[in-house]
C-alpha cells in the first residue's frame, strides 16, 4: 500500500470528496479489520472499530493533521480504538466479578444469618423445654461460662449432681437437635457438646 500518494488523496476527503473517501474506505477496510481482529479476536469487534475509525475520518476530515501516511493513520486509530475496547472489556469484566463477588458473600451472609436466627430459636426451644436444674445448669455452663465448680457453689449442690444434671441436658440437646448437629458444631464448635 502506498503512504505519500494517498495524503493528496486525502486532501481531497478533506474538502468534502465523498469518492475519495470511498476509495479510501475500499483500499484499507479489509485490511484494517484484519489487523482489529488479530487485537480483539472478534470479528464483529475489529469491523465496529475500523467503523467507527472511518466514521471519525469523515466527521473530523477538517481536522485531521496526518504526518507519515494516511495508512499509518488508519492503522494507529484502529489500535487506539481496539485497545481502548480491550481496556473496557478488562474493567467491565472486573466489575462483574466484583458484583458477583459481592452478591455472593451477601447471599452467603444473609443465608449465615437466617440459618443463625433458627438455630438459635431450635437451641432455646430445645433448652427451655429441659427439666428446671438441667436447663439451669447447662446455662450458667454454656451461656455465663461457669465451671462445674462454680455452678455447683452458686447452686448449693456437688459437683457430682452438676455432672448428672449436664450429661442429662446434652443427651436430651443431643436427641432433639440431632437435625441441626452439623450446624452446631459449625457455629459453636465441639466443646459445646462436651460435658
Amino acid at each position: 500500500m502506498t503512504t505519500q500518494v494517498d495524503i493528496p488523496e486525502f486532501e481531497k476527503i478533506r474538502t468534502g470528496d465523498i469518492r475519495a473517501y470511498e476509495a479510501l474506505f475500499r483500499k484499507y477496510y479489509q485490511a484494517l479489520v484484519n489487523y482489529g481482529f488479530g487485537l480483539l479476536k472478534d470479528r464483529e469487534e475489529a469491523e465496529e472499530m475500523v467503523q467507527q475509525v472511518f466514521v471519525n475520518v469523515w466527521n473530523k476530515r477538517e481536522e485531521i493533521a496526518i504526518q507519515s501516511s494516511v495508512q499509518a493513520y488508519l492503522y494507529r486509530a484502529v489500535n487506539n480504538l481496539c485497545m481502548n475496547r480491550i481496556r473496557h472489556l478488562k474493567v467491565k469484566d472486573a466489575h462483574r466479578s466484583e458484583v458477583e463477588y459481592t452478591a455472593s458473600r451477601s447471599y452467603e451472609h444473609s443465608a449465615q444469618v437466617l440459618i443463625s436466627k433458627e438455630l438459635t430459636k431450635k437451641i432455646q426451644a430445645s433448652v427451655g423445654a429441659l427439666p428446671e436444674k438441667c436447663r439451669e445448669v447447662f446455662e450458667m455452663s454454656r451461656f455465663e461460662g461457669l465451671s462445674y465448680a462454680e455452678i455447683a457453689q452458686t447452686l448449693g449442690v456437688s459437683v457430682k449432681a452438676v455432672e448428672k444434671h449436664m450429661s442429662k441436658a446434652l443427651k436430651t440437646l443431643r436427641q432433639d437437635l440431632a437435625e441441626y448437629l452439623p450446624l452446631i458444631l459449625l457455629y459453636l464448635g465441639q466443646d459445646w457438646w462436651k460435658g
